[in-house]
């Protein structure tokens, strides 16, 4: 402000007029934070600038910190730190019940360069808000020792796998965590997984705005593999090598006694990550408006949208895993199956799988049980839209299956390449019931059983009822290993007001190949992590 302008505005005389303007003009362009800003906290709040702080700095605004780590080192339990736009070069470590609030995940970056970006430690709730991770070594966050971390807002991007053992290229990293929290935030592109979780507490990975949108899915107004245009959250994990997320109970293996992670998601994108979306080795989870698609692996790689794989040791005793995926949301595009549960697992589908390379949904293993709801359309996968194995159960009610794709399968003994094109597949002492669905479209069978399970009158345990089968080859074929059972098996089933149109056969025992897996050979898949 001019002399002039100074004396008109507040009507001091010329001399006086000009003193202040002098006095002012020196203490604005000697401030050396002046145009830097930190994000509003309350509390006790240290401040951190890359531009105008020092390492004698006392947190205050005229006097910031110059890095992290010192605000950090002089932070208590419930103080925030609050740093401004800049590039951080150094790992921190947040001491239990500390805050960090940044200005933003573009403008706050974290890039350490040689190792680690951030370690959250001790007994105690801390909220991370607003900070970028780029190109950490080892892991991005890693949050232990009964730590408590609500992360909002933040971005973990190209962690790359360092040499130390257990440093494998992973966003985010929990291990004996007491609880974990993500909103709105983005792992992408890291060398590992993009959340891995063992031996901790419930996980959490939401979109609160997206979800303030009552109406607000991913699953596309009926047209398979679309999703809705309107489903853009904030919370994204994507291409992200080692997988999207993996929660791992330590009973899983080896053996330990912690309780397993319990996992929500909600208004989540996990999309084109490697091996897998997610993985539940151990644990029970809620997936609601969330979308789990183009999941990518290597020939002979997992490249699963959902495993749920209950722990491997004293599995007789294990508790089931309950895991339910929800009418707003769709698994699509996956490179294997959509859905892949093993012993023990219960899972509840009312979404829509679909365009998976090797199988919808599978089940296998004693105790692994699928249920499919009326809400559920299994579409245009390959091979088979939903099959269970090796003991396992499926309840199919009301849901749809539909336009299943080839898949050329080379029996294990050679000769001639079969085309597997089934809706429904029900094999190795396995059991279902099918009621008041409709499965269409499907080019060889709508329902196979094979070598199924016998009840106490010794006939497969293939119950179909009020069901529709339209356009296959076969409408349902009961064989293996079971003689005249098949016949009778398959004539109850036509006879419990089923309808039929455009199927050649309605009901047949005709000798067909299938594959009872989606792994290379159709051997059974492995769980191990």
């Amino acid at each position: 402000m001019t002399a002039k302008q100074m004396q008109i505005l507040i009507g001091l005389s010329a001399s006086a007029a000009a003193a202040l303007a002098t006095a002012f003009a020196c203490t604005t362009s000697d401030e050396p934070c002046a145009g830097v800003s930190w994000p509003s906290a309350s509390g006790r709040v240290l401040r951190v600038s890359a531009k105008c702080g020092a390492d004698s700095g006392d947190g205050s605004a005229t006097a910031p910190y110059a890095t992290l780590q010192g605000a950090l080192a002089a932070a208590k339990p419930g103080d925030t730190v609050a740093v401004a736009a800049g590039t951080y070069t150094k790992g921190v470590t947040v001491p239990a019940g500390v805050h960090v609030a940044g200005a933003g995940a573009a403008s706050v970056r974290l890039e350490p360069g040689t190792g680690p970006a951030m370690a959250i430690e001790g007994s105690g709730a801390s909220r991370i808000a607003g900070i970028g991770v780029y190109n950490a070594i080892g892991f991005g966050i890693s949050v232990s020792k009964g730590a408590e971390a609500t992360l909002v807002g933040v971005r973990v991007e190209k962690t790359q796998a360092g040499a130390t053992a257990g440093h494998q290229g992973h966003g985010i990293a929990a291990n004996g965590a007491k609880k974990i929290t993500l909103e709105g935030c983005q792992l992408v592109g890291n060398t590992g997984v993009g959340l891995v979780v063992q031996a901790s507490g419930p996980v959490g990975i939401i979109d609160p705005l997206f979800l303030k949108d009552p109406t607000a899915s991913a699953r596309g107004n009926g047209k398979v593999g679309i999703i809705d245009p309107l489903f853009t959250p904030q919370s994204q994990i994507t291409g992200n090598q080692g997988g999207g997320v993996a929660i791992i109970d330590p009973l899983f293996a080896p053996s330990g006694d912690a309780a397993a992670s319990d996992l929500t998601v909600s208004a989540t994108d996990l999309s084109a990550n490697g091996k897998y979306g997610i993985a539940l080795y151990g644990a029970s989870a809620a997936v609601s408006r969330t979308a789990i698609r183009a999941t990518k692996g290597n020939l002979g790689d997992a490249a699963d949208g959902l495993i749920v794989a209950p722990r491997q040791t004293n599995a007789d005793k294990a508790p089931v895993l309950v895991v339910k995926v929800d009418a707003a949301s769709v698994l699509t595009g996956n490179g294997r199956a959509g859905v892949l549960a093993t012993t023990g697992a219960d899972v509840e589908i009312a979404a829509e799988v679909s365009l998976s390379g090797r199988g919808g949904v599978w089940a296998q293993g004693e105790k692994a049980k699928v249920r499919l709801t009326k809400t559920a359309v299994l579409a245009q996968n390959t091979m088979v839209g939903v099959a269970v194995t090796a003991g396992a159960t499926l309840d199919v009610s009301g849901a749809r299956v539909s336009d299943t794709k080839v898949h050329a399968y080379m029996p294990p003994a050679g000769g001639t390449a079969v085309d597997l094109a089934d809706g429904i597949g029900v094999f190795g002492k396995a059991r279902g019931t099918v009621r008041d669905a409709v499965i269409k479209g499907n080019p060889r069978a709508g329902v196979i059983g094979r070598d199924l399970a016998v009840d106490g009158n010794g006939l497969p345990e293939l119950k179909i009822e009020n069901t529709q089968i339209l356009g296959s080859k076969y409408g349902v074929v009961i064989t293996g290993k079971y003689g005249q059972q098949n016949v009778a098996g398959a004539a109850a089933a036509k006879d419990k007001g089923n309808s039929y149109d455009g199927v050649a056969n309605e009901s047949s025992e005709e000798d067909l190949a299938v594959q009872e897996s989606p792994c290379e050979g159709g051997k059974p898949c492995g769980g191990a992590p």
